[in-house]
């Protein structure tokens, strides 16, 4: 009998001390385990197999062992087998021919006096399942749903939803017996049964309302907390598609909120009210989410802050929502949170900001995140978020049109932003729209222009180049000195007079061949216009 070369330990250890010339010592791994996978022996076989397995997590293909794997799962002894049950895990596809030879096996496994060689091979069908291979081994995995062995229901009820993923009719067919286990005296199986629906509802939620009775009194009774959660996750599916069923949800909500000492059950509830429970259904529960919703924005926990900011913003999205509450200190919170070096936690923060700005509030915001902007590396977030909240509503946040005016004049200035194009355009825009603040927006549009050509004329005569000013080019975004040369072109008769000396220096600052010339073709045109 041929003794295998090494061990998966001995292999592993190789890899690793063979650091800079790994592919050439798996080559010759590979070649040993080619020849080990024809030996009679199946302890060689079954350790070859193992070691196949370990090199496919790395990327290395192992279809050309398929039929091996099989053998291998076919040993009476579960330590031989469980490598081949392994290996056909992480390699067996809908096309792998030998598939179909697993079908016995399976069958004989599941009769094991071992309920780990069971469930061995109950782990291993719902990875590597078909059609065909659901269709012939389905009464099995129904027998088993009786088992007397909590963890083979567990098991088997977790494996059932890959069969009705590949056999939809199985779901029929299986649903009473499937249903019973809702009724199951073991939590580990009435959780996986929960979790079943759970994904199946997600599919299509309408085909469990007649579980509802049933999901009810699990959830009234239940102290399991993982349990707990997943009803929250699928009375929230099923809400929707049953009126009745919000009211009569308020009482356990509530009693979660007021008894449950687990935070992910506490915001699971939260979730729940705030997706699933209309307003008119009960205000106050509704009202005693948001406040322990905003107990969870105050937390010195930042995951907690960040699934709490998260939340807010989609309370936010539903109408009438932000008219009805109050939500003291959230605006210095979603400011905190804007500082957040995760770039996640910081997105969801501006977010909720634009939706939670009021006309009193906005000027503040903007200055925080001007601030934030010019101590980022990067600041388009930023940038965007202010003129989103600018503009929505035709400006409704806006009260100085001066200011802000200026605000985008500072903003031009970041001249690789993706946002260029929208500053110059709501410049342009607030010019036109807002009369009273012409005279001010043509100055400040000659200002911008202006003193880019004395920035870059002072450059020329000391022989050194300004940093905040390139010679021959502007120390705006290209877009705003199209915006600017407009604004001074079309509302020229806003000057102060005299008129005359303003629009030499524009006329100055357009035509400069150094700072035009490297200017986009249709901004050179506005400015020669």
């Amino acid at each position: 009998a041929m003794v295998f070369e090494k061990s998966l330990t001995a292999m592993v250890k190789g890899i690793r001390s063979n650091r800079g010339k790994e592919t050439e010592y798996i080559t010759q791994c590979i070649q040993e385990i080619q020849k080990e996978v024809t030996s009679r022996n199946l302890t060689t076989k079954s350790m070859a197999i193992l070691k196949l397995a370990y090199l496919s997590m790395m990327g290395y293909d192992m279809s050309w062992a398929t039929f091996a794997i099989v053998e291998v799962m076919s040993h009476n002894k579960f330590a031989i087998k469980r490598p081949g049950y392994l290996a056909s895990s992480l390699s067996f596809t809908e096309s792998t021919d030998v598939g179909l030879l697993t079908i016995n096996q399976f069958k004989k496994d599941f009769g094991s006096k071992s309920q780990y060689e069971s469930g061995m091979a109950i782990s291993c069908l719902s990875s590597i399942c078909t059609p065909q291979i659901s269709r012939d081994v389905l009464s099995d995995l129904m027998a088993m749903l009786s088992s007397s062995r909590a963890y083979l229901r567990k098991k088997t009820v977790l494996c059932l939803f890959r069969i009705f993923l590949k056999d939809p009719p199985a779901l029929r067919s299986s649903f009473a017996k499937l249903k019973e286990r809702l009724g199951d005296e073991d939590q580990g199986v009435l959780t996986a049964t929960v979790n079943t629906f759970l994904e199946l509802a997600r599919k299509n939620a309408r085909n469990y309302l007649s579980l509802v009775p049933q999901l009810y009194h699990v959830l009234v009774n239940t102290t399991n907390n993982w349990l707990a959660i997943k009803l929250l996750k699928l009375f929230q599916l099923l809400c929707p598609l049953e009126p009745r069923l919000p009211a009569k949800l308020v009482e356990p909500l509530t009693s979660f909120l007021n008894s449950t000492k687990a935070q992910s059950v506490e915001f699971e509830t939260i979730r729940c009210v705030i997706r699933a429970v209309p307003e008119e259904a009960s205000p106050a529960l509704t009202a005693l989410a948001v406040e322990r919703l905003q107990a969870f924005v105050n937390s010195s926990d930042r995951n907690l802050r960040y699934i709490a900011l998260e939340m807010f913003r989609e309370a936010l999205e539903i109408p009438g929502f932000k008219e009805r509450h109050q939500f003291p200190d959230l605006h210095a919170k979603v400011l905190e949170s804007i500082e957040e070096t995760d770039i996640s936690a910081r997105n969801v923060a501006l977010q909720l900001l634009d939706a939670i700005v009021t006309p009193a509030t906005f000027m503040d915001t903007v200055k925080k995140l001007l601030d934030f902007s010019k101590s980022s590396s990067s600041n388009d977030e930023f940038l965007g978020t202010i003129l989103r909240m600018g503009v929505r509503d035709r400006y409704a946040l806006v009260e100085d049109f001066a200011w802000y005016l200026l605000v985008l004049a500072d903003m031009s200035r970041s001249v690789d932003s993706v946002h260029a194009g929208e500053i110059a355009e709501q410049f342009t825009d607030i010019t036109v729209r807002v009369a009273q603040v012409r005279t001010y927006s043509v100055t400040l549009a000659l200002s911008l222009l202006d003193r880019d050509a004395v920035a870059s004329a002072t450059a020329g005569t000391a022989g050194e180049e300004d940093p905040a000013a390139k010679v021959g080019s502007f120390d705006v975004a290209a877009p705003m000195v199209g915006a600017c040369a407009w604004v001074i072109g079309e509302h020229h008769e806003a000057f102060e007079s005299p008129a005359e000396p303003s629009l030499v220096k524009a006329a100055k600052a357009l035509l400069a061949a150094k700072q035009v010339q490297a200017l986009p073709p249709a901004v050179q045109t506005q400015c020669v216009w």
